[in-house]
């Protein structure tokens, strides 16, 4: 066997690892093109149902991948919006998912919205401690998410 002999051995055993390395790299890039078509989604049906709009999940819908599922809901008075997705690739066989999290616009004339479904309260005993802006003084403090430099949607506090 010559030169030419060995070149076709070695295209052959080196072949497949490229093809396999070519197909991992586009599951990738298709999970990450889901993932951030789920954050984009999320994002727009919190938007949404902050703002009192009839159908959030309609609006979340129009961004989301093909075969999501929205799920919208209140959680200590803020709005929380879950996309969820199976991923469409064999080698990556789990659920790719984004939450959004946004405080209600206020307004007089906005009623209950259907799509919000209060989450359960925590059993007593269970109480994850302190919370933002719990210290004790008049008006809002560090942690109160209220005041100069905070950003609505956001709230301040220690860690978990």
């Amino acid at each position: 066997m010559g030169a030419r002999g060995s070149v076709t051995a070695e295209l052959a055993a080196a072949l497949p690892v490229v093809v396999l390395l070519l197909t991992a790299g586009l599951a990738a890039l298709s999970a990450t093109t889901t993932q951030l078509r789920c954050v984009d989604a999320a994002r727009e049906t919190a938007r949404a149902a902050a703002r009192g709009e009839a159908d959030p999940v309609a609006v979340g819908l129009r961004t989301a991948p093909a075969g999501a599922s929205i799920r919208v809901a209140r959680v200590d008075g803020l709005v929380q919006v879950t996309v969820s997705v199976p991923a469409a690739s064999r080698l990556w066989p789990a659920r790719i998912e984004a939450t959004a999290v946004i405080e209600p616009e206020p307004g007089p004339d906005r009623g209950p919205n259907p799509h919000l479904r209060p989450q359960p309260e925590p059993a007593l005993g269970s109480s994850p401690g302190p919370g933002p802006g719990s210290g004790s003084g008049p008006g809002p403090g560090p942690g109160s998410g209220s005041g100069p430099g905070s950003r609505p949607g956001l709230r301040a506090g220690p860690r978990p």
